[in-house]
């Protein structure tokens, strides 16, 4: 590199030709201002304060060495504390990531299950509407009742039963009604019924005294309940009598409803268990 030194910087015009690559620091050069001789890397004249141009940019150009050399330290430092914090944050992480991959492949398994168990159910709802709604409906035509009251208490159980949407299903959740709660009805130990089972042989009594005028069922239905719980009837007439003022709310509402109005039904039964005194059980 050749520098050139101008008189108004305290130097004559004097050529020096130098490299930062081989300089060396205990060359003398001559001050041009004072003639006197010193170290070329001072910055300044030590006898007269001039500057020393050459002096002055190596130690420029070194401090600016340093800071690049600084700024790298700093940039591997940085990089390093990066990847320290990153590892911390990965520590930390990783208990809630494994948990959440977890489960998600549960309710990947639990969906995957229950779409195949769905399947399962719509083609056993599908196959069981093909293979016995035909049966039911022969056996209906042949009246043989008895046995498809057998089956309905077993698909009762079962929520998405399709037999739920057989047409006779009224008249044979009725019938399966009648037949269990006659099958423990036991007037003869009436002392101890609880008032919940007053309740529901009340209701029992006002379907079969009722029944002519439920839209739900034809005439064979009602013929054949009719004649096979006769007797049963009479003996709730026995157990509730009703006013005229009763029979005619009752009929009214069933009229309407297909079902006598449960406020109806709990008032009647709020009269009828303060005149026999009867407190047991729940209200």
């Amino acid at each position: 590199m050749k520098i050139q030194f101008n008189k108004k910087c305290g130097n004559s015009a004097e050529k020096y030709d130098y490299k930062y690559d081989d300089f060396d620091p205990e060359e003398e050069i001559e001050c041009t201002s004072c003639g006197a001789r010193f170290k070329k890397n001072l910055m300044k004249c030590p006898y007269c304060a001039s500057t020393n141009l050459i002096g002055a940019e190596k130690s420029y150009m070194d401090k600016m060495t340093g800071m690049e050399d600084t700024m790298a330290d700093l940039k591997k430092e940085d990089i390093k504390a990066v990847k320290e914090e990153s590892k911390e944050i990965w520590h930390m992480l990783r208990p809630f990531i494994i948990i959440v991959i977890i489960i998600a492949a549960i309710a990947v398994i639990v969906t995957v299950r229950n779409n195949i168990s769905k399947s399962q159910r719509t083609s056993e709802y599908l196959k069981w509407s093909r293979d016995t709604l035909p049966k039911l409906d022969e056996m209906y035509e042949k009246k043989q009742y008895e046995e498809i009251v057998k089956i309905y208490e077993i698909e009762e159980l079962k929520p998405d039963s399709p037999i739920f949407t057989w047409e006779h299903c009224d008249f044979f959740s009725v019938l399966a009604d009648l037949e269990m709660e006659y099958k423990y009805f036991h007037p003869d130990k009436m002392d101890t019924w609880s008032r919940s089972t007053y309740r529901i042989y009340m209701e029992e009594y006002c379907i079969l005294k009722y029944m002519d005028y439920d839209t739900r069922f034809d005439r064979d239905n009602l013929d054949y309940i009719k004649n096979k719980y006769m007797d049963y009837e009479q003996e709730l007439s026995v157990i509730y009598p009703f006013t005229q003022k009763d029979d005619d709310q009752f009929l009214n509402s069933y009229k309407k409803n297909n079902y006598v109005d449960f406020k109806l039904r709990d008032l009647y039964l709020k009269k009828y268990f303060k005149k026999y005194n009867i407190k047991k059980g729940v209200n």
